[in-house]
């Protein structure tokens, strides 16, 4: 394996997750065999003083009585009374008594199946640890017997000098080494269960990731399309389930509706906008060449058509960068507190230079908005200059506004011909023109995106009515304002 490839794979999610599964799963197995090892080997602890202490107890009962039961006479020895007690009991498997007779070690008494050591000498380690310290008790480990809880009890000298003792004594190693051969076997069965956790956790963790995998792959393959002049975007995640995963999906996959939505609405931006500057710049430069041979008054002419060709390639590049600087969210707004009734007949006087005797103030709003008067006043005199083109000249041109749920509404109404409803949505698309003929030929396109671009500035949007044969209302509608919300 290459370094490249244990690089990916520490990175990867599915590696981790597999880890992390076994680490916990590890340190919950450890904690538990750790636990369990504790407190077995605690009982065990218990279990052996427990002992000790009945033995003791029960030695202590039988010397008090002082009868020989075989006899039914008192004891003349400690040796005698302490062969008669052994007589009668049965050690455990890990305990052995034995008596110290003036010093030296006589009796010994443990169980067939003991697992104490076979024999004990006035040498042995733990004997000569017993005979030479002054206590009672204790717990005794030595080389060759560890862990040996142990207790012993002076017995009447029966007239000697030399102290005689009873002497239990528990050997908990064997437990001890029992439990740690316990452990082994659970941490072997554990390494078995963690072999197998971790092939789960792998199988587990690619399902999960499944989805994941797959939404990198429709990402990468988007991102590394070379197989046209443009980059593919109608490929999506497919949606399993209603998980985070498959949320994450739809959301991915919303994503890209919105990203191949914007993508197209771009590339027709383009074409469109490509499509405009080159009437323009192809009209400038046929008049251009024919310079050169044209009459003074060809010449004339010509340089008066490339003005005019320059002049609208001028308010279309003027309009293309407000509409940029409107798409960046960037404020191109003026914004003051502006009296409708007074913007209005502002408007009024403008749009008579534009359709001489023919507009008409239809309705005022006694409100007051903040806003800024000179893009309201652009938006108005667009809606006059289209009403100008599309309505019959004796027909009237009715300015109004009006207050409105929130807001206040500017609008342009004519006589017209009318829209049609399908037509309505896209109107204030960029470059969106009419069917008609006249439609066609005259402006860019731009007026209309303008004025939403403007309404949406203010906080409002623009709309459009229409009804075929009879005529057109297209307006805006921004939020009223008021100084005491400003203040507010």
């Amino acid at each position: 394996m290459t370094t490249n490839a244990i690089t990916q794979m520490r990175h990867s999610i599915r590696w981790r997750i597999t880890a992390w599964i076994l680490a916990v799963v590890f340190l919950v197995l450890g904690s538990v065999i750790y636990l369990l090892d504790s407190v077995r080997r605690g009982e065990v602890h218990a279990q052996a003083n427990v002992a000790v202490e009945q033995e003791i107890e029960e030695f202590r009962r039988f010397s008090a009585e002082g009868i020989d039961p075989a006899t039914g006479q008192p004891f003349s020895t400690a040796e005698s009374m302490l062969r008669a007690f052994f007589s009668q009991q049965i050690p455990g498997e890990d305990e052995l008594m034995f008596a110290l007779i003036n010093g030296e070690l006589v009796l010994q008494h443990r169980s067939a199946n003991s697992t104490s050591p076979e024999t004990l000498s006035q040498e042995t380690t733990l004997v000569r640890a017993i005979m030479e310290t002054n206590a009672s008790s204790g717990i005794t480990d030595t080389s060759d017997t560890p862990g040996v809880h142990w207790a012993k009890l002076q017995v009447s000298t029966f007239g000697t000098n030399d102290p005689n003792y009873f002497v239990i004594a528990v050997f908990t190693q064997p437990a001890y080494d029992q439990l740690s051969q316990q452990a082994r076997v659970v941490w072997g069965l554990g390494g078995v269960g963690l072999a197998l956790a971790a092939v789960i956790a792998w199988v587990v963790a690619a399902q999960v990731l499944a989805p994941v995998r797959e939404l990198q792959k429709v990402a990468s393959d988007i991102a590394s399309d070379t197989t046209g002049s443009e980059t593919d975007l109608t490929r999506r995640v497919p949606v399993r389930g209603d998980d985070e995963i498959a949320q994450l999906s739809r959301t991915f996959n919303g994503m890209l509706d919105r990203i191949e939505e914007a993508y197209a609405v771009q590339r027709e931006f383009i074409d469109d906008a490509g499509h405009e500057l080159r009437t323009p710049i192809t009209v400038v430069r046929g008049h251009l060449e024919l310079l050169e041979h044209a009459t003074p008054e060809q010449r004339a002419r010509s340089v008066e058509l490339c003005t005019q060709e320059l002049d609208r390639m001028t308010r279309m590049v003027n309009d293309l960068l407000t509409l940029a600087v409107a798409d960046a969210g960037q404020p191109f707004l003026n914004l003051s507190e502006v009296d409708a009734t007074d913007l209005v007949l502002e408007i009024e006087d403008k749009a008579m230079m534009l359709a001489p005797n023919r507009v008409q103030v239809r309705e005022f709003a006694e409100a007051t908005v903040l806003a800024d008067p000179d893009r309201i006043t652009e938006v108005m005199l667009e809606f006059v200059r289209n009403a100008v083109k599309y309505s019959p000249p004796s027909t009237p041109i009715q300015l109004a506004s009006s207050v409105v749920e929130g807001g206040v509404s500017f609008s342009v109404n004519d006589r017209g011909q009318g829209i049609p409803a399908e037509a309505l949505p896209t109107l204030f698309q960029r470059f969106h023109k009419g069917n008609s003929d006249a439609a066609k030929k005259q402006g860019s396109g731009l007026g209309l995106a303008i004025a939403q671009a403007i309404a949406q500035a203010h906080g409002g949007n623009a709309w459009a009515e229409s009804t075929p044969g009879e005529g057109s209302t297209f307006g805006i509608t921004i939020p009223t304002h008021t100084p005491n919300e400003e203040q507010q």
